[in-house]
C-alpha cells in the first residue's frame, strides 16, 4: 500500500475521533496490531476491507488511496448543482414512491439517533 494510505488511514482515523488504534480497531472489528501494520505499511487490507474502510469513514477507496484528493465525489458538486439534481429526480417520482423516499429519510434519521425504527406513521 503507498505511504499516502498510511498518512490518509492516519489522519481520518484522528480526525473522526479514534486517537488510538485500539479504540478504531474495536469499533471496525478487527485487532489493533491489524491496524498498527496497516498504518506502518507492514500489512496491506485486502480489497474488500478497503471498501469497508471508505464506508466507515464516509470517504471513496480512491482517496484513501491517495487517487484524488477529494474525499467524496460529492464534494466537487456545489451545493446549489446538488440540490438542483435533488428536486428533479423526487419531481420524477410518483406520488407513492415520495412517501417510500420520505419514509427511508426517516429511517436513515432514526438510526443516526438510534432508535430501532422510523417514527410511527411511516409508509405501510
Amino acid at each position: 500500500m503507498s505511504a499516502e494510505f498510511r498518512i490518509r488511514l492516519k489522519k481520518i482515523r484522528e480526525s473522526r475521533g479514534y486517537k488510538s488504534q485500539q479504540a478504531f480497531a474495536d469499533d471496525f472489528g478487527v485487532a489493533q496490531s491489524t491496524v498498527g501494520g496497516w498504518e506502518s505499511g507492514s500489512r496491506e487490507p485486502p480489497f474488500d476491507t478497503l471498501i469497508r474502510l471508505a464506508d466507515f469513514f464516509g470517504v471513496t477507496v480512491d482517496w484513501l488511496l491517495g487517487l484524488v484528493n477529494e474525499e467524496s465525489p460529492l464534494a466537487e458538486i456545489s451545493e446549489e448543482a446538488l440540490d438542483a439534481e435533488i428536486v428533479a429526480h423526487l419531481k420524477a417520482l410518483s406520488p407513492e414512491d415520495l412517501k417510500t423516499v420520505d419514509y427511508a429519510v426517516q429511517g436513515i434519521l432514526a438510526a443516526r439517533e438510534g432508535q430501532a425504527s422510523p417514527p410511527a406513521g411511516g409508509h405501510k
